[in-house]
């Protein structure tokens, strides 16, 4: 199990296809965004989402804070990976923001956290949501982003800049791949990236 943990519009999207495309299994369904495929497991976001939905019964929601599930919640997550025969696909990846580390941390999975420049985040964020609240986009941003590195220095992992990525510097998405034991093609990697959509 690999999961890829995230905030909105970072390249989440683009670490976990470049998994996808060197064999690691995601049963992603078709889902796009601004132009590209999402990769990741539908099913498995919508459980999550409902489990969330369920925790907070009502109240708001709280970006950018971890959520502590229930001993109910992660019997429920470890059925639901059972029925779908999660386990005959290792290695498989899964990518979920931050927040709902707790929810996945007690399967022992490999982790994979991933960061964008602060201001091109935080930028297309809000372009996204049609909006212009930069100030609260980047204070989630920054509860996110410390939100990772406590999770990191807790339970390890390793971090992908994917401006670096885009800029050509596979040195962070090969280490990733070393830590998840997996043989990093650079070719693979290369045709991954769309540069021109890297401005979204």
């Amino acid at each position: 199990m690999i999961i890829v943990f995230c905030q909105p519009r970072t390249g989440s999207s683009l670490v976990s296809k470049i998994f996808v495309e060197h064999g690691v299994y995601c049963n992603h369904e078709s889902h796009m965004t601004h132009g590209y495929k999402t990769y990741e497991n539908q099913s498995l976001k919508r459980f999550v989402r409902n489990l969330w939905t369920d925790y907070n019964d009502g109240k708001e929601k709280q970006w950018g804070v971890a959520w502590e599930p229930r001993v109910s919640d992660i019997k429920q997550m470890s059925l639901f990976l059972s029925m779908n025969h999660m386990e005959d696909h290792e290695p498989w990846i899964h990518k979920t923001i931050i927040e709902f580390y707790q929810l996945f941390v007690p399967f022992e999975p490999k982790l994979v956290y991933v960061r964008r420049n602060r201001d091109s985040a935080i930028k297309s964020i809000c372009e996204k949501q049609g909006d212009d609240d930069y100030e609260g986009a980047g204070r989630v941003y920054d509860l996110r982003m410390a939100l990772m590195d406590k999770v990191q220095g807790e339970y390890g992992g390793v971090f992908v800049d994917t401006d670096k990525l885009v800029a050509g510097d596979m040195d962070d998405i090969r280490h990733a791949f070393d830590y998840c034991e997996l043989e990093l093609n650079p070719q693979i990697v290369e045709q991954c990236i769309d540069r021109k959509l890297w401005r979204h």
